[in-house]
């Protein structure tokens, strides 16, 4: 029991959080030398070149890339902190959040929307949750709706982000009429200032290219990506499920967190399978979501051997990078 308790904690703690960590960056690097993981094209705006064409410098754009993916685990953790919708001190999401980002090389080949998608969302959370119950936080709708309306300029993506965002504030109980007009507004904001500016020529508006799942299905990469998504997906779905009867004992005002979380990853989920060819920007959102729940598990359960379950996906990360490197050689 001694030694199984030892492992809990580890996994559990900050030391098993480092070890991912330079688990990632030494194998985002390893195929980096490689060579063999081509640049992620999959990625539109509707007048902003898209964030895989910001940075020139390949090594560049795959180390800012790895700076944001530890940003927003520190996010992660500081969300818990300070909303405490995770009821236990855990540092288990953080680290499968690495492990699942280390899966799949095509997210940390370089910059790319999917991954300031993560972070533009977390932070919008962060906004969010801090409005609760608020009925005069019509500028935290505001703000949201404008950091959402600017990203999908440049990835458009963030569209469909917009119907989650505002289920999400009414399950906040915030949303009334005052808060869709602020919606709205916050919307149209960034497109009227940079247009009346003359920053962004009507001329440059584009309609983003949507292309069928079955017209994608051809790409060889496509097939490996759908496994394990798939599995992705299948495992946070399992886990949500599992986790929820003891969710809901949770107050209103936890449960109201946690089932946000649930709303985004079943979105996410959905526009993976309709908005397949732009799979990769969904990524790392799913992979935030998949570990949240990871960590609600590994708290919520007591069973003596629930470390197995971290150990088995630890290896199934490995196995699948390992798996899409030789496929890619």
């Amino acid at each position: 029991m001694a030694r199984e308790d030892s492992i809990k904690h580890f996994l559990n703690g900050r030391y098993f959080v480092i070890i991912t960590i330079v688990m990632l960056i030494g194998a985002t690097l390893f195929s980096e030398s490689l060579g063999c993981i081509s640049g992620n094209t999959s990625s539109y705006g509707i007048c902003f070149l898209s964030s895989n064409l910001w940075v020139g410098d390949r090594l560049t754009s795959v180390l800012l890339n790895l700076l944001l993916i530890l940003l927003i685990a520190m996010l992660m953790g500081v969300l818990n902190k300070s909303f405490n919708f995770i009821r236990a001190v855990t540092y288990i999401s953080s680290s499968m959040f690495f492990m699942l980002e280390l899966a799949n090389p095509y997210a940390t080949s370089q910059l790319y929307s999917g991954t300031l998608m993560c972070l533009v969302v977390l932070i919008a959370v962060f906004i969010m949750f801090r409005s609760y119950d608020n009925n005069q936080a019509q500028h935290s709708i505001f703000i949201v709706f404008v950091l959402l309306g600017l990203c999908c300029m440049a990835q458009y993506a963030f569209i469909f982000m917009m119907p989650i965002f505002f289920i999400g504030f009414c399950q906040m109980r915030i949303m009334s009429l005052r808060g869709l007009l602020a919606m709205l507004l916050g919307v149209i904001a960034p497109f009227w200032i940079l247009v009346g500016l003359g920053v962004v020529p009507i001329t440059s508006f584009t309609f983003p290219k949507m292309v069928s799942v079955w017209s994608a299905l051809s790409m060889p990469q496509i097939s490996l990506l759908i496994i394990i998504e798939g599995v992705t997906a299948f495992i946070g779905i399992v886990l949500l499920l599992l986790n929820m009867n003891h969710i809901f004992n949770y107050r209103k005002q936890i449960r109201s967190y946690n089932g946000f979380f649930s709303v985004l990853m079943g979105g996410t989920i959905v526009m993976m399978a309709i908005d397949y060819r732009n799979l990769l920007t969904y990524v790392p959102l799913l992979n935030t979501c998949v570990a949240i729940q990871l960590g609600h598990f590994y708290t919520i359960n007591t069973h003596s051997r629930r470390y197995i379950l971290i150990l088995v996906l630890t290896a199934c990360c490995i196995f699948s990078f390992a798996g899409i490197i030789r496929a890619e050689l």
